[in-house]
């Protein structure tokens, strides 16, 4: 099992820290090894997907791994694996949601589902 500790950081790094991380759903659970995952694992842990579900920063989360793959690479953000993100980075200037507009789709192997408003299609 995967333990996490937590250690008070310097000042300086405090700063760089993004502050939608303190309203993270996922910090109720520091412990949770369902939230790192192998390079090629394709679906999150039901407990990383319900976590991440109701999470009030989902998008903000999901946007901060997109702009840094490398850094993100072990782990789930924004609900979605390093696999599904590098698919949605492909895939998102192509595709828009046909109920909102929005540019945030997950591809799945049968259909797709808007991030933005939940409305999922068929392909």
């Amino acid at each position: 099992m995967i333990k996490t500790v937590f250690l008070p950081l310097p000042n300086r790094l405090r700063d760089r820290i993004p502050k939608w991380t303190e309203r993270g759903a996922c910090l109720d659970y520091p412990e949770a090894e369902d939230f790192f995952v192998e390079k090629h694992t394709t679906q999150p842990s039901q407990f990383a997907r319900r976590v991440c579900g109701g999470c009030p920063v989902r998008g903000e989360c999901l946007d901060y791994a997109l702009g840094r793959p490398e850094a993100t690479e072990f782990a789930i953000y924004g609900g979605l694996t390093p696999e599904q993100r590098r698919q949605l980075a492909r895939d998102r200037s192509f595709v828009r949601c046909p109920g909102c507009g929005g540019a945030e789709i997950l591809v799945e192997s049968r259909g797709e589902v808007c991030l933005g408003c939940g409305v999922s299609w068929l392909v």
